[in-house]
């Protein structure tokens, strides 16, 4: 009876032990999340997507985003529900649909001035604190310009930048753009799969394009 006594309380140490090393590693990888996006309030985020053209419905105008922005955004969803699982991704606005109250929260921006006018206010607000700027499909980092050459060279540009939110004090924003659709996509593979500085910061990160396929991003610039 002893014996058999003693490995049923071995089996439930086991678990007990397995279950408090998963709920252990659970807590960090939600952190680390957190930690990387910087949100306080994430019960709040909006998400502004370019708006690459419009689609005549018939009766309305229907803006579209495009390809690069879509798979940023995918890219973009695991590390937010590490962070917080209640937090509500379907709240995502184009830059013309969006309310003014929107913008008090946290706000991740994804896609470049051109297209994005939340993108270009953000960073006619806040890119010369870290010495960035981006005009249409160049993007200038302390007095160093880049420009992604696809069809040439294949090989594109992203800017990230983590800051306090413009438009909010107290509030948080995170902005992916690119030089053009694969700098987008490699901004956010950057933010989520590389380790940051701590803070605020903008980054220039380069990425190689194979078969319409944006390759794993290296840094080229940060402000930290």
């Amino acid at each position: 009876m002893s014996i058999v006594s003693d490995a049923f309380l071995g089996v439930v140490i086991t678990l007990l032990s397995t279950a408090l090393l998963w709920v252990l590693a659970w807590l960090a990888n939600q952190a680390r999340a957190r930690s990387r996006w910087g949100f306080i309030h994430a019960n709040h985020v909006t998400t502004v997507l370019s708006a690459s053209t419009e689609v005549d419905t018939g009766e309305y105008l229907r803006p579209t985003t495009g390809i690069g922005q879509a798979k940023a955004l995918a890219v973009l969803a695991p590390s937010l529900r590490r962070g917080w699982k209640s937090i509500d991704l379907q709240n995502v606005v184009f830059p013309e649909e969006i309310q003014g109250r929107e913008l008090e929260g946290d706000i991740i921006l994804i896609g470049g001035p051109k297209t994005n006018e939340v993108t270009k206010r953000a960073l006619e607000k806040c890119g010369g604190d870290f010495g960035v700027s981006q005009d249409g499909s160049v993007i200038t980092a302390h007095n160093e310009t880049y420009s992604g050459t696809v069809h040439e060279t294949n090989r594109d540009y992203g800017l990230i930048i983590r800051a306090e939110n413009p438009f909010a004090a107290g509030r948080k924003m995170v902005l992916l753009s690119g030089c053009h659709t694969y700098g987008t996509i490699g901004a956010a593979r950057f933010f989520v799969e590389s380790k940051l500085p701590r803070g605020n910061f903008a980054m220039v990160v380069e990425t190689q394009v194979q078969g319409k396929h944006a390759l794993p991003p290296r840094m080229r610039w940060c402000s930290d």
